[in-house]
Parts: structure tokens; sequence; C-alpha cells
């Protein structure tokens, strides 16, 4: 083709003054002469074949920014509602408030990062945008956090702990600023104790603030048992198998219902905070004892054949039962106060050995240091548990092998039937008692090998009144 765009070009003059005419036939002729350079492979084919390889991997970065956008996006949407909840929790001890505001300002950056990348092709967020997004969240935050709040402000109880030596509880209560930002200090707290659906105890006190940890200012008071306990929190009905025996006989212990105290503070008139309490130290009533006697046996001590009983462990179980369920459980274990007296006692003749007084007070039993059993200190029902209700009393020799028991010397006789009995004294008087019997006797063996065995044995023929 003879001429080009360039030639036409060249041969336009500046001076020249073309008519109308004229110039419509020169632009006909320059739009077809360009698009016979184009189907024939001119500058605009070539321009468009080297730009399309990088046009692809434009396409390719720009897809993996938009997906890494879109997971900022989300993940941000994601934290910022989580946020939100955390505003709302503010006065909830466990939760820290510089956690929730680093949540929050996060998923905003987040957000407004993950749009950038995925809506703006990359295009950061100008400031009057950033500035928008800011102001949305905070609108967004102040509800939660101005529903978390009252004009009175807001209160949340921390924990309830049991003193067994001041028989009183200790309630820990933390309370935040008011909306409007004035303070709770000094305000009236109302204070009920609910168990099975009634009021128990109605009272007040004063928030004081007067101490402070990890999580802020926090402020107690104490509750006597006395205003505290109504009735049992623990009841008996029936019982439930945990096992069996070396023999197959079934073992049971008894079947718990459990009617929690729940104790609640507010103030003036605002919601409720409430938490419920231990149960185990509001379960109280003692009206079971059960004894038991072991034997402590080993090699005869002349050095003939057979065995001989070295001493004796004796228990004690002490607690709540039923008698449905006596015979075949232990009692259920209580925090009570009272004295326990364990008594062994010969029949066949007028030896008695009498252990030292024992005070419980909750699990803690203690008894004369200087009576030579033991140090003068244990426990009976591990703290926490409902079924250990029972107590081995410490013994006057301590043995590597045979571990504490009372000596033979010192609570047996002679061979015959022995009564071992308990009493349990109450605060108020009453008491309750338990009484088991055995017999002591010896068995001699003949054979290849001659000697002596000594037993020692659970036998209710030795009961005067059978």
């Amino acid at each position: 083709m003879s001429g080009g765009l360039l030639e036409k070009a060249k041969d336009i003059q500046p001076d020249d003054e073309p008519t109308a005419d004229a110039t419509a036939e020169e632009a006909e002729a320059l739009v077809g002469e360009a698009v016979e350079v184009t189907e024939g492979g001119g500058l605009l084919e070539k321009a468009a074949s080297t730009s399309s390889a990088p046009g692809d991997g434009k396409g390719r970065l720009g897809a993996l920014a938009e997906g890494r956008g879109n997971i900022f996006l989300y993940g941000g949407l994601l934290v910022f509602a989580a946020s939100l909840v955390g505003l709302y929790k503010l006065n909830v001890p466990w939760l820290p408030g510089w956690l929730v505001l680093v949540a929050f300002i996060g998923s905003a950056a987040a957000v407004g990062f993950g749009w950038s990348e995925s809506r703006l092709n990359g295009v950061t967020l100008s400031k009057r945008q950033w500035t928008t997004l800011a102001v949305i969240w905070l609108v967004i935050g102040l509800v939660p956090y101005g529903a978390a709040l009252s004009l009175g402000g807001g209160l949340s109880l921390t924990g309830a702990t049991f003193d067994e030596e001041t028989n009183s509880y200790t309630v820990v209560y933390r309370a935040t600023p008011s909306l409007l930002g004035g303070s709770v200090e000094g305000e009236s707290l109302e204070i009920q104790i609910i168990h099975a659906g009634e009021v128990v105890y109605q009272g007040e006190s004063t928030i004081d603030q007067n101490q402070e940890d990890f999580a802020g200012p926090f402020g107690s008071f104490e509750l006597a048992l006395t205003d505290v306990y109504d009735t049992d929190a623990y009841s008996i009905d029936g019982k439930i198998q945990i096992g069996t025996d070396s023999e197959g006989n079934a073992l049971y212990r008894p079947k718990l219902v459990e009617s929690a105290y729940q104790i609640r503070v507010r103030i003036s008139n605002q919601e409720w905070a409430s938490t419920e309490l231990e149960s185990l130290p509001l379960t109280r009533t003692v009206n079971d004892a059960d004894v038991r006697m072991d034997p402590v046996s080993g090699d005869r001590s002349d050095g003939s054949e057979g065995n001989e009983v070295k001493g004796v462990l004796l228990l004690a179980s002490v607690g709540l039962s039923s008698t449905e369920i006596d015979t075949e459980t232990s009692p259920v274990a209580v925090r009570q106060e009272y004295t326990l007296q364990a008594t062994l006692t010969y029949l066949d003749g007028a030896y008695a050995f009498e252990y030292p007084l024992i005070s419980v007070n909750g699990n803690a039993a203690t008894w004369d240091a200087n009576s030579g059993f033991g140090n003068g200190s244990g426990s009976i029902g591990v703290a926490g548990s409902m079924f250990s209700s029972t107590i081995t009393l410490s013994g006057d020799v301590e043995d590597a092998m045979l571990g504490s028991y009372i000596s033979r010397d010192e609570a047996l006789d002679d061979f015959g039937c022995y009564a071992y009995s308990v009493t349990v004294e109450l605060g108020d008087g009453e008491t309750v008692t338990d009484v088991d019997y055995y017999r002591f006797e010896e068995e001699v063996f003949t054979g290849e090998e001659s000697g002596v065995n000594e037993r020692l044995y659970l036998d209710l023929e030795c009961n005067p009144n059978n």
C-alpha cells in the first residue's frame, strides 16, 4: 500500500485552509487507511500482542490480592463481632479490657485493608474513608457497651469462699462505673440468699472497693453461716452401685440430690448479679456414724510358725445417711462441728481402751498432741469430696512396713469378745452412736509344720444382746 498515515499528515500544511467538504473527505480517507493498517498488521496489533502476556500476570496478581483482601475483610468482621460481645461483657473479671480494645481497633484496620485489596484493586483508603469507617465502628460499638451499663453502674460477683475457722463466707464483687461517668462507691448493695426457690436471707452492704488485683479494684463483704444456712444442700435419694468387692458382693454409695444455694446482689434496684455457693459446706446434718476395726498382723515375735496380731486400726465414718441404705453404705461427708469419742471395750473382762477425745471442725480433726497417738491432727472427709467421710485414728506405733496403728498392748487385753463404739456429740447436745462386735482368738494348726495363727474379725455373736 502506497503512503501511510504519516505521509498524509505531512501533506497537510499549516497554512492550508481546507473547506468543510475537503476536511470530511480527508477524514474518511484517514479512517479507511487506519482500518487497512489494522487489518494488515500495524502498530496497534503489535502493541496488543506485546502487552497480552504482562496483562495475564497482572490478572493473577490481582486475584491473589483480592483473595488476601477477602481474608482480612471477613476475618476482621468476625473479630469485630467478637469484640462487640467483649464490650458487652467488660465487667466480667476474666476478660481483660485491653484485649477487647485491641480486637475492636484491629478489626477496623483489618476490614479497611481487606476492602482496599479486594474491592479497590489495592488502592489505599483515603483519609475520609478511614474516618467514615472509624465513625461506623464507634457507633456500632457503643450499642453493646451502653447496653452493658446502667445509670447506676454494673456489678459482678467473682467468688464466694467459705472459711471453716470463722464459719463465714467472704463474697467478692466488682462494680463498674456508670454510663454517665459517676462512681458507685458508697452506694447500697442489696443481698439475697436463695434456696429451693425461696429467699432465706436478705440484707445490705455498702460498696467499698478498697482492694485491687490484676483485673482492677474489687470489694468484699462477710456473711455468717447462720445467716446463709437453711437446710442441707444435698439430700439422699437411694443408692448407686459403684462396683463389687473381692467376693463379688455389690458395693454402693448414697445417691445425692443437690439443691444449690444462690447468692445474688444488686445496686439500686438494677439487674441482679448472682453465683452459686458450694454445696458441701452447706450440708450440715450429722445423723449417722459407722465403725470398723481391722487387725494389723505380722510374723510371731518368738520366731515360731504362724502370725500374731500386732495391733489394730480403728476407723470411724461420720456424716449424712438414711435408714434405708445405712447398712449398705457409708455416710456422706458433711462440714460440721462435733466431738468424737472412740472406745474399745473387752467384754470378757474389765479392760477398756479409750482414744483421746477428737474435736472436728469442718473436715479438720484435732486431739491431744501429747497423747502419744500421732501428732494430734488429722482429717475426716477430704475437702471437696462427698464420699470420704472416714477418719483412721492415728496410732502409737509407726512402722515402715505396717504403717501407723494402735499397739496390741494399748488396744487389746486377751482373747475373747470386744465392742468398738463411737459416740458423736453435736453442738446442740444431740448424739449419734454406732457399735460393732469383734472376736479375738487364736487357732493352732498342725501338719508338716505346726504353729499358731491369731485372728480378729467381726462377729455378731459377741453382741451380748443376741
